[in-house]
């Protein structure tokens, strides 16, 4: 079968759901989406493609805590952020600034040896998002007192919003 041969390389969502939907014992079936989830995770060479699978495998199985625990992860992009905030923000907002706060700061590797344009434009929005859900004095404080933690750095978004609120 060909979707299952190339899945863990692709990370192609119709894939996914496809061979899912076909293995009928359910304690194989877990352990096959298990694999397939750590290998997502733990892709480099097709990050963008990979991290993209694993928020709609999270998003398909309406596990929407566990997508904003992932947002400190570099593995989401800003973009992938910003495309399921809402549903995120709906959820549980303190966790999800929280998250968005700690988010560890995107990498340049060798596999994406460019920043993705469109990065900026997905700030942008997250920062407009968080500024119409929380209080201005809350996001002020909450970035404040998690610049005293020990190895702390700020993300992109920080910075962003650092500015724009001065």
């Amino acid at each position: 079968m060909y979707c299952a041969f190339f899945l863990p390389f692709t990370f192609e969502f119709e894939d996914y759901e496809f061979i899912r939907d076909r293995i009928s014992n359910e304690e194989e079936k877990k352990k096959w989406r298990t694999q397939i989830l750590s290998r997502a995770k733990t892709a480099y060479q097709n990050r963008g493609q990979s991290a993209r699978f694993y928020i709609q495998v999270l998003h398909s199985e309406g596990r929407v805590k566990k997508m904003i625990e992932e947002v400190t992860d570099s593995l989401f992009s800003y973009e992938q952020i910003a495309e399921y905030f809402d549903i995120m923000v709906a959820t549980d907002k303190r966790s999800l600034l929280a998250s968005l706060i700690t988010k560890r700061a995107e990498q340049i590797s060798f596999y994406n040896p460019q920043e993705n344009p469109q990065s900026n434009e997905a700030i942008a929005l997250i920062a407009e998002k968080l500024v119409q859900n929380f209080d201005i004095d809350y996001l002020k404080l909450a970035i404040t007192e998690s610049e005293t933690r020990r190895w702390y750095q700020p993300n992109k978004l920080i910075q962003f919003i650092k500015q724009k609120l001065g």
